[in-house]
């Protein structure tokens, strides 16, 4: 599997350069930086191990081919340091993006008191970056960012847990393409 390990490295770099951006620089679905690459193998293909969404849900919500590449556990959180949940990576290698990088699409888990926290960042950080946040026919607690007429994030909220979901590196082509999904992608949450 060196070329998944490869492309969640290069999907790593891309997203801490996006990251430290400007707003106006980010392409749109930048979203926070990603998890660095994988230091074991791949997880299997189902939404196993506090990841609440797997690769078949992703390929039947976008009509893409998605692979689950990594699910860590009390992974910190590179834009809270202080929180910690569950962060899994879904790659669709046979779209790349912008410099031939997979699409990378990333799930955060957090539970307890900081599932607040992640979701009130959510909200604060899509309206600071000229967003807008309403709420998605997804599901009971889920509210989606939208921002210049795409939404790449959202996140289901309540009973204690936040699940944040985010492209971190989709093209303006792809994020706006892949707006239609997003509600089909926060409903397949678990």
């Amino acid at each position: 599997m060196p070329r998944t390990r490869g492309s969640l490295a290069i999907a790593a770099v891309c997203a801490a350069v996006t990251a430290c951006g400007s707003a106006a620089q980010q392409p749109e679905g930048a979203g926070p930086a990603s998890v660095p690459p994988a230091a074991s193998a791949p997880a299997a293909d189902s939404a196993g191990a506090g990841c609440p969404l797997s690769a078949d849900d992703l390929s039947s919500a976008t009509s893409l081919s998605w692979d689950h590449s990594d699910t860590r556990t009390d992974h910190p959180l590179e834009t809270q340091d202080a929180v910690t949940g569950t962060t899994c990576l879904f790659t669709a290698p046979d779209h790349p993006q912008s410099g031939g990088d997979p699409l990378v699409l990333r799930v955060d888990v957090v539970t307890g008191a900081d599932a607040e926290t992640v979701h009130s960042a959510f909200e604060r950080t899509c309206t600071q970056n000229g967003g807008r946040v309403t709420d998605s026919v997804a599901a009971v607690g889920a509210r989606v960012c939208q921002r210049d007429g795409t939404v790449v994030e959202g996140t289901v909220s309540g009973s204690g847990r936040t699940v944040d979901v985010y492209f971190v590196n989709a093209d303006t082509t792809t994020a706006t393409r892949l707006t239609q999904s997003f509600d089909e992608i926060l409903g397949a949450v678990r």
